[in-house]
């Protein structure tokens, strides 16, 4: 079951490559930051036969060519094509079609495209120059590989509650976790409703996953219960038991008060909360 979740979220999920690819990587005598990039592919999955890996990357980078990164392409120039046009002279057009070509040739996210400036020099010799974000979890394992109980680290800092456990035997000030709600809960949003009631508003995210993914607020408005998602509005009644039940089926859920920021820092903060996190 666990491998098939991995296939799930790695594979089918999952719209964007895990790394770069490139023709280039099944020659030999390449540039060493060609050949660092091509070892950053093979460490997103260090377990997978290499009979195995190679046909999952090539369905992987076609779906990718074919289906998501004109979509994407013209969704980032859209939003980004405008600044940089004034800035540069660059038309819309020039920005879609030099973003499209290192997209599709290479498997890069097309907003990484502006933020590291490749429309600046000759794209095909900075590409390689830059550990991008689709590839930062590889670059990690690939640094620490051999390391004595790195597998064990990387477990502890995914799992948000023994990691907030170990914090906390450490004398780590931590946000503190009300309780830890089990996936399938049956009562879910009763406890939430008596928790609510106990401590206030209540921010809820999964014990696992990052970005805010399925976080939300839990507070009482009105006599009623509300549910606010992570930069949503509060949900209307008859959303609120579809979005707890994509949730609160396949992940675990800490329930901690809810934050807000100090006054000195709401002027500058344009979201909820920016705590201090350990990674």
């Amino acid at each position: 079951m666990n491998f098939l979740k991995k296939v799930y979220r790695h594979l089918i999920k999952r719209r964007l490559p895990h790394g770069l690819f490139s023709w280039r990587f099944l020659l030999t005598g390449q540039s060493e930051s060609i050949r660092f990039h091509r070892n950053l592919a093979l460490a997103h999955f260090p377990q997978m036969p290499r009979l195995l890996f190679l046909p999952v990357m090539l369905f992987a980078g076609f779906r990718w060519t074919l289906i998501y990164s004109p979509y994407y392409t013209f969704k980032v120039v859209q939003h980004r094509g405008k600044v940089l046009q004034e800035e540069t002279g660059l038309s819309l057009w020039q920005q879609y079609w030099q973003v499209l070509a290192v997209s599709m040739g290479h498997g890069l996210a097309p907003a990484e495209w502006y933020k590291y400036r490749l429309y600046q020099n000759d794209v095909q010799k900075t590409l390689w120059d830059y550990v991008y974000d689709q590839e930062v979890s590889a670059f990690h394992a690939y640094r620490n590989r051999g390391r004595p109980h790195y597998q064990e680290h990387v477990a502890l800092l995914g799992d948000k509650y023994k990691f907030e456990k170990m914090l906390e035997e450490q004398g780590i000030p931590a946000a503190g976790t009300i309780t830890l709600l089990q996936q399938n809960t049956l009562d879910f949003r009763l406890q939430l409703a008596e928790l609510a009631g106990q401590h206030g508003e209540l921010f809820c995210k999964r014990r696992t996953g990052n970005q805010g993914r399925g976080a939300f607020r839990v507070f009482m408005h009105e006599g009623r219960l509300q549910f606010q998602p992570r930069g949503q509005k509060p949900l209307a009644e008859n959303d609120v038991g579809d979005f707890l039940q994509e949730n609160i089926e396949q992940y675990d859920y800490l329930i901690q008060p809810n934050y807000t920021n100090h006054p000195l820092l709401r002027t500058y903060s344009k979201g909820y909360l920016h705590p201090t996190s350990y990674d």
